[in-house]
């Protein structure tokens, strides 16, 4: 089938250059592109991606959503592949502002990166051409051709993914820039109902389907049939070959169906030759993940073309021009300007720079800000602004209102579609003509400043009242409101050097410890006695108390017919035993680190008065006598 898929591309004239795999998994497309084809894949998850980058070295892979790549429009001369299907949206600004589902965001994005009269074919959840809203396809339609469509059955991914489920496979074409079409021409945008019937129980469904596929039921490549899903709706199936005889069928289709493209003028005609100028980015093969990525800017991030005085805007791959009306550059600039100091002034506190700097910095900031208040007002300041009810919005509402409450009257499925009660239209009608809640409306941020990631700290320099419209300032005005996070080169006590250790090396060093304490190794070890332990896989490691005692401590123990040998590093594990296992162990003495000059351990805190006629537990034998029968405290008596 993917093989299928290149040789029709070969046939609307692909002869070699750049193409774009989005979601390219472990590289099926890859591994079948032809010579001269300089595949850059995007994969999401970082084992599948460094899988495909070690099938195909000669090819460039990604590790990053697809969402976060930011390569220049018109860079590729085709894109194909198998996109994700889901009902959920990704966060990409530039490339899905209107939000579309995964599936369809993947589409219209690959369409941005193709130069025109480039070819994307992918395949994608039928959802793209079958959902009853066309949103997504009218945003395909504004700038592509669609050469074609072929419907697979619902098994002929079963064997890889493991589900059935019906799948389109699009191919559309980039048209040239400044060519314009009339979408009410395009049968492929709208839906219309179609009447299924399940061929087992006789059943009958309407359900929504793209009028391409009614106007040409053999791009169906099988029988459309009526089925149910796994909590019994109704759901569209196909019924068709699977395997090599499926994989036949889609070369007997796509073979005619690109002749005729390239017959009217519509076929494949990007270069590679052709965006030489237009190709900034470095597609070096290999895998390409964030660490060996360049530390760019945040993406965009805005700043003041001193050349052209226009606002630039970072767009993951350069420096481009921001649509900033002329109107707000200066003031754009001047926030910049707040963004840059104010950033400054944090990381000078955050990393201890000297009392002067961070004063000139605060200085220049308190200047700056004063300055522009004086001029425009609160970096925060908006007004409100209060819509009208449009016939457009009163339509809207009209069409929700009616759709939820057909839902609601009628059954799962199948929505009620008798007459609407006349009170119940009237209700709608005043409802629908009720004026909008206002909203906020910051103009001054129209010139970009709203997107650019430096702007919450911009936002953050004042305490800004919504009732009254006024500001003051923020503490970082006048005081530093970090601390740096200085090294300390001493500990006060071996639990406090024990805890620095830990944060410094992960694990229990003791000659960071002795210096913390500024004593040797011998007095370090005895020092941290009772606070650290050897580790039962490996002895020469040292363990807190709080790892060694933790977890099912009887299961970890040493067996008791082998009594631990402490060694010089503390004392042994079997504390392990004595604490935590009463019903194993006996009665011990408490063994305590021994005293150091320097650190005095508190004294402990006197007994508890016994209550008049409390009975007095006769002590045991071994703690009247001040030793245990523990083999393992034996021991470290002996030593």
């Amino acid at each position: 089938m993917v093989s299928a898929v290149w040789d029709a591309l070969g046939a609307a004239g692909f002869s070699g250059g750049p193409v774009l795999e989005p979601g390219c998994g472990s590289g099926t497309f890859i591994g079948h592109a032809p010579e001269g084809a300089t595949v850059v894949g995007v994969e999401a998850d970082d084992i599948t991606a460094a899988i495909a980058a070690l099938l195909y070295p000669s090819a460039q892979i990604r590790h990053e959503g697809f969402e976060t790549t930011r390569i220049p429009e018109g860079s590729f001369t085709a894109a194909v592949g198998n996109v994700p299907f889901g009902k959920y949206a990704l966060t990409d600004p530039v490339h899905n502002p209107r939000r579309h589902s995964i599936h369809n965001h993947f589409i219209v994005k690959s369409l941005s990166l193709v130069a025109p009269g480039g070819y994307v074919a992918v395949l994608t959840s039928r959802y793209t051409m079958d959902s009853v809203k066309s949103t997504a396809r009218q945003n395909i339609a504004q700038r592509a051709d669609l050469i074609g469509a072929l419907r697979l059955p619902s098994q002929a991914f079963s064997r890889v993914a493991g589900t059935d489920v019906v799948t389109d496979l699009l191919i559309f074409r980039r048209r040239e820039d400044g060519a314009h079409v009339d979408l009410d021409t395009l049968d492929w945008i709208d839906t219309e109902d179609a009447e299924l019937v399940d061929p087992r129980t006789g059943d009958e469904e309407q359900l929504p389907v793209n009028a391409y596929f009614l106007n040409n039921p053999h791009r169906v490549l099988g029988d459309t049939e009526l089925g149910h899903g796994v909590h019994g709706s109704a759901q569209l199936v196909v019924a068709g070959a699977t395997g090599h005889a499926l994989a036949d069928q889609i070369r007997d289709h796509l073979q005619p169906m690109m002749t005729a493209a390239v017959a009217r003028g519509m076929g494949l005609t990007a270069r590679s030759t052709d965006l030489s100028e237009r190709i900034t980015e470095n597609f070096t093969p290999g895998l390409r993940t964030q660490d060996t990525q360049v530390d760019d800017p945040p993406l965009y991030t805005l700043r003041y073309n001193a050349a052209t005085r226009s606002i630039d805007v970072w767009a993951g791959h350069g420096w481009e021009p921001n649509k900033t009306p002329r109107t707000l550059v200066e003031e754009t600039k001047e926030l910049i300007a707040l963004r840059d100091v104010a950033t400054a002034l944090i990381a000078a506190q955050r990393d201890g720079e000297p009392e002067h700097d961070r004063d000139q910095l605060r200085a220049h900031l308190n200047t700056l800000y004063d300055n522009y208040v004086r001029k425009r007002g609160p970096v925060n300041r908006f007004e409100w602004v209060q819509r009208n009810a449009t016939q457009t919005l009163h339509d809207k509402r009209i069409a929700k209102l009616e759709t939820t409450w057909r839902e609601q009257e009628g059954t799962t499925g199948r929505p009620y579609d008798g007459p609407v009660p006349t009170e119940l239209v009237d209700q709608w009608e005043a409802e629908a003509w009720e004026p909008p809640e206002p909203f906020k409306k910051f103009r001054h941020l129209e010139g970009g400043m709203r997107y650019d990631p430096g702007w919450a700290v911009v936002s953050s320099l004042e305490d800004f009242d919504e009732e009254t419209g006024t500001a003051t300032k923020a503490p970082i005005f006048t005081r530093d409101v970090l601390t740096a996070d200085v090294e300390r080169t001493t500990a006060d006590t071996p639990e406090e050097a024990l805890a620095m250790s830990l944060d410094r090396t992960r694990r229990v060093d003791v000659d960071l410890i002795g210096e913390l304490l500024g004593v040797g190794e011998e007095d370090t070890r005895a020092l941290i006695d009772g606070l650290v332990y050897p580790s039962l896989d490996d002895p020469d490691e040292l363990v807190p108390a709080t790892t060694a005692l933790s977890g099912n401590v009887r299961s970890s123990s040493p067996p008791r017919s082998k009594p631990l040998t402490p060694t010089r590093s503390t004392s042994p594990t079997s504390p392990r035993c004595a604490r935590c296992s009463p019903s194993d162990a006996k009665p011990r003495t408490s063994k305590c680190a021994p005293a150091h000059p320097g650190f005095r351990r508190p004294s402990s805190p006197p007994s508890p008065r016994r209550p008049s006629g409390s009975p007095v537990s006769p002590p045991s034998t071994s703690a009247a006598a001040g030793r245990s029968t523990s083999p393992a405290t034996d021991a470290t008596a002996a030593s």
